[in-house]
């Protein structure tokens, strides 16, 4: 019994200390229509604003995406959306225990054109970036997120083009997070090796 309730306990504070690192929120703003947001972390968020005259406006948030985490933009374009588009992106490129891998996607919107490719070694392979991106002129809004399943940096773009009534600022909200399921395999492992090292000690038991 006492074995079990270590395991647990040692569960639970790991888990503890997991969930505080992903917790912990950078907030960083940005200001113009071409940003260039370098490498974000987990539990970063914050709001980027860029002018708009009322006429064609182009903007462009560029940076790069840690492994196994996703990064999702909103935008409120403060007026009439009269006419536009908005991109999504991502692409990766690293080597890992001597093999190559590269992939990207892409997705546009309002079309909803989507493409993607993953290559290992050259082969073809799933792709492990994931691009959406949603606009809609009834509400004046938008959205695009970015997910990155690799093991290594992915560089991710969101870009708008389009014409907006008025002079209202683009304003756009961003927050990036942990992709679920691979942030609970520490803890899950955690769980396997306690439960192997309670079996191990019981078999022992027996044996003696």
């Amino acid at each position: 019994m006492k074995t079990k309730s270590s395991a647990l306990i040692t569960i639970l504070a790991t888990g503890l200390i997991l969930n505080a690192g992903a917790a912990y929120a950078a907030i960083v703003n940005y200001v113009g229509n071409i940003n260039d947001m370098n490498t974000v972390s987990i539990g970063q968020t914050g709001t980027l604003s860029s002018a708009n005259s009322g006429g064609l406006l182009v903007n462009d948030i560029q940076g790069s995406l840690p492994s196994n985490s996703m990064i999702t933009f909103t935008y409120n374009f403060g007026g009439d959306l009269l006419s536009g588009s908005l991109n999504s992106g991502s692409s990766y490129d690293y080597l890992l225990a001597g093999d190559n891998y590269n992939g990207g996607a892409l997705n546009q919107a309002p079309s909803n054109t989507y493409y993607s490719f993953g290559t290992i070694n050259g082969n073809p392979s799933t792709s492990l970036v994931v691009a959406s991106a949603q606009i809609d002129a009834t509400t004046d809004t938008g959205m695009t997120s970015i997910t990155n399943n690799s093991a290594g940096l992915a560089t991710f773009a969101s870009i708008f083009t389009g014409l907006i009534a008025g002079a209202n600022n683009l304003t756009i909200t961003y927050s990036v997070s942990a992709v679920p399921l691979p942030a609970a395999l520490p803890l899950f492992g955690l769980g396997l090796s306690a439960l192997g090292f309670g079996a191990w000690r019981r078999k022992r038991a027996r044996a003696a």
